[in-house]
């Protein structure tokens, strides 16, 4: 185990970083990929298991993380990454700060690399990300299908299509603002299903997820 504190980490477009075991890890910077111009120029995380991180500055693009253990990753600023399939991912502890969109208006190339992504962690029998033991509800992850989020019964829900078109009408303003972003974003991008993590470290917001649930228009998660 390696503890490392402000230092920078680049792992380049095409490259692999692997069989690492990091605690207490402080990053001034954090650059994974770069300008991938195609799929097999995504770089690649395996075999890494973080431990109580903080990352100053982060840029994503284009990455693959397999066999990949996070535990409680703060990024300090929130960070937008474009282009990441999660292979046998485990999440555990807090999240913070990551959003996980496709890209908007979107080049050619931009909408293949966002479609890959989809396309791969849809049909790959192990691309999951597990959220079980996670509280990711300081980040935004919609570019995974629903079904490859391991997630908890009772605590995480599903939003689908036609739920989100009604949310989505909706003033953005007041308790449901984050909801109304979140079904925006599907409606913009296509996404049939959506997890909403729930957060047992922000009562309102699972009262407000459990009563949506209630009125129809969250699916709960059950296993």
């Amino acid at each position: 185990m390696e503890d490392h504190e402000h230092r920078d980490c680049d792992v380049p477009c095409a490259t692999t970083l692997e069989g690492r075991d990091y605690s207490n890890l402080r990053l001034r910077t954090l650059r994974l990929g770069g300008g991938p111009a195609a799929p097999s120029d995504f770089a690649e995380l395996r075999n890494i298991t973080v431990r109580q991180a903080r990352i100053d500055r982060a840029h994503v693009r284009g990455c693959v993380l397999e066999d990949v253990v996070l535990e409680n990753v703060t990024l300090r600023s929130p960070v937008i990454a474009r282009w990441v399939a999660f292979r046998r991912v485990v999440v555990r502890g807090r999240l913070e700060n990551l959003v996980l969109h496709r890209t908007p208006k979107p080049t050619p190339l931009e909408r293949e690399l966002d479609d890959w992504v989809f396309r791969t962690m849809e049909a790959e029998a192990d691309f999951s990300i597990d959220i079980r033991e996670a509280d990711v509800s300081a980040s935004t992850i919609t570019t995974i299908p629903a079904r490859k989020v391991r997630a908890l019964p009772g605590r995480d829900f599903i939003l689908d299509l036609a739920s989100a078109s009604k949310f989505a009408r909706r003033s953005p303003l007041g308790e449901h603002g984050e909801l109304v972003f979140l079904a925006r974003q599907m409606t913009e991008f296509g996404l049939e299903r959506l997890v909403i993590p729930g957060s047992n470290t922000r009562p309102r917001w699972n009262e407000l997820l459990r009563q949506e649930a209630e009125r129809g228009y969250l699916i709960p998660i059950v296993q």
